[in-house]
């Protein structure tokens, strides 16, 4: 699975959800926790019609709400390795932080899979669109810059392919 910002929050979903369909999952400014639906009252996911747990408007942008445990994704039940990139200057969210979040619960849990974090400190949320050597957008609002994120992109872009290269299905 490979998802960028809430596709990667739902990727790391889906893999924690279904680990015997998943061999690996690849999230870009992804979340670690389930956020609510845009309008910031509405569940964004739910499993088999029924809303899943999610942080409410006011700890958007919380990567470690400890009152709620039930909204940490459990991306420990993967069945295969975790590859996710962050901007240290994501403004959109705090992919960095709910990362090294992420990356800090796998070790709590002695997660067994290859997993890593690669966070690229000056780039934006745009770092997600992964594709290198487009024309730079120039969006504000979302962290980083034109230059910063298309350094990462181009740098991420050949580690993405590798991991998933990696991957095989049993």
């Amino acid at each position: 699975m490979i998802g960028v910002s809430r596709g990667g929050e739902g990727a790391l979903l889906i893999g924690s959800t279904y680990p015997r369909l998943v061999h690996g999952v690849v999230g870009l400014v992804a979340s670690n926790v389930v956020n609510p639906s845009t309008d910031g009252h509405s569940p964004a996911w739910t499993l088999h019609g029924t809303p899943l747990a999610h942080v409410e408007r006011a700890e958007f942008g919380q990567p470690d709400p400890a009152d709620h445990p039930r909204v940490f994704i459990g991306a420990e039940r993967i069945s295969g390795p975790i590859l996710t990139f962050s901007g240290g200057d994501d403004l959109l969210w705090p992919s960095s932080s709910y990362m090294t979040v992420l990356e800090q619960r796998l070790e709590e849990r002695h997660f067994a899979r290859p997993h890593r974090d690669v966070d690229y400190g000056t780039a934006g949320h745009l770092l997600g669109s992964a594709i290198p050597y487009l024309p730079a957008a120039s969006e504000s609002g979302y962290g980083g810059s034109p230059a910063a994120d298309a350094a990462a992109r181009a740098a991420l872009w050949p580690r993405m392919l590798e991991f998933m290269r990696g991957l095989r299905g049993d």
